[in-house]
């Protein structure tokens, strides 16, 4: 049991769970299962964003979050110089 997670903390993170697995269930059952142990084994007791991001999963998921990513990143930064 994870004694400091709260009810409703993994649907506030539902546009990062979906990045993070590209929509994949079987991705995402396997970022929940390892960020459960992880959050046991670290005795942090919540699944959190910051807890998911020491996870790794699949390899395809792990590169397709990575180009989501960059890809976020390089958007920013375009509307930031259109601004300036």
């Amino acid at each position: 049991m994870l004694y400091r997670h709260k009810p409703g903390q993994l649907v506030k993170l539902s546009s990062y769970l979906y990045d993070r697995t590209d929509g994949s269930i079987c991705a995402l059952t396997d970022l929940i299962r390892e960020s459960a142990i992880e959050a046991v084994m670290s005795a942090e007791e919540a699944i959190t964003r910051k807890l998911m991001d020491r996870v790794e999963i699949s390899e395809y998921a792990q590169d397709t979050y990575r180009n989501v990513v960059r890809q976020r990143r390089k958007t920013a930064s375009t509307r930031t110089k259109a601004a300036s």
